[in-house]
């Protein structure tokens, strides 16, 4: 089943075989619901590691309206709903 599955993403080419390479990333077969396999990539061993971590934290609410007095120029908006 899962050579079948190689197979057939291969020659849709969305996989490649090669012979070496430093980003080859090891595949995790994953059996579906309805019997037939997905084929999963492994990138905690090779992408993941070069790529590091990045952050986004959210503004606490506490900091947004400690700084709300230093806007020297603000807006302000009504939105009515219109029948």
């Amino acid at each position: 089943m899962l050579e079948k599955e190689l197979d057939k993403v291969e020659g849709e080419g969305i996989i490649s075989k090669t012979d070496k390479s430093e980003w080859v990333t090891p595949i995790v077969p994953v059996l579906k619901e309805n019997g037939d396999v997905r084929i999963c990539g492994d990138y905690a061993v090779t992408l993941n590691q070069v790529l590091g971590e990045e952050y986004y934290t959210l503004p606490r609410v506490e900091d947004m309206m400690a700084n709300i007095n230093k806007v020297k120029n603000s807006q302000k908006y009504t939105f009515a709903k219109h029948t």
